[in-house]
């Protein structure tokens, strides 16, 4: 006999075509219990999504450089449901449940979560939200002269003063630096920068090359000095190029 609670919840064909997970970059935030956490969406179904948290102090009293509390408070607070609010033209809300604790990290060392939707996205949602990255061509990096150096300074005030790191390579929207004469572990480092836009500049002496804001995407600890690469917005002027090696392609 087939169970009737069972057979409601069994998606149609074409829902189940729609469970096909697709890529996605999608700022969210997630609503449950007192909290408000911002997340962005990494990958979507029809009835389902990863996301990771970005910014794991939403969570009040949780130790920065523990992710495992972190995913621990998440689950206190959503263990009665949550609403999953996409940051998106025409602003969708949906309720959900969480039902994958700490799948994983994303690319910043934050807490992956896997929530199953309340309802199946509609149509003109799908439309709005689905949409895969588009498979562009890396930029090139290009090194930096070693006789006109240049400085990323991550100056937001959430970091307690400047973070500098020396200009190694850079490309129209990255940055590759070295961090320059940090006492700071490399771990504690790397959550001190967070993967939260910081605002930053670049300068060479008194010179100021640009100013904007900078990402952390990818930190190697392991090194000495410790390396980060990040993303920057706006792209880089011709004044941070005219400092680049000539014997390297443009990007």
């Amino acid at each position: 006999m087939t169970d009737d609670r069972e057979s409601s919840e069994r998606p149609a064909g074409s829902e189940r075509r729609g469970g096909r997970r697709q890529r996605v970059d999608v700022p969210v935030v997630l609503h449950g219990g007192r909290l408000a956490v911002p997340a962005r969406a990494l990958d979507l179904s029809r009835q389902g999504m990863a996301v990771g948290v970005t910014d794991p102090t939403a969570l009040v009293g949780a130790d920065p450089h523990d992710p495992a509390a972190g995913v621990r408070g998440l689950q206190r607070a959503f263990v009665g449901g949550l609403v999953v609010q996409f940051r998106v033209a025409q602003e969708i809300r949906i309720p959900a449940r969480l039902v994958r604790f700490g799948t994983g990290v994303s690319s910043d060392g934050t807490p992956v979560l896997g929530l199953r939707l309340a309802r199946p996205l509609a149509d003109d949602e799908w439309a709005r939200l689905a949409i895969a990255p588009s498979a562009a061509t890396p930029e090139r990096l290009r090194p930096v002269r070693r006789d006109a150096p240049m400085e990323l300074a991550l100056v937001d005030a959430a970091l307690g003063g400047p973070v500098r790191l020396a200009v190694i390579a850079v490309a129209p929207t990255t940055v590759v630096g070295a961090f320059l004469a940090s006492a700071v572990a490399p771990a504690a480092l790397r959550d001190r920068c967070g993967g939260a836009p910081r605002s930053a500049r670049i300068d060479a002496g008194r010179e100021i090359l640009w100013i904007g804001s900078a990402t952390l995407r990818q930190f190697h600890g392991g090194v000495v000095p410790p390396t980060a690469r990040l993303d920057v917005v706006p792209r880089l002027p011709s004044a941070v190029f005219a400092r680049l090696d000539p014997r390297t392609p443009g990007a």
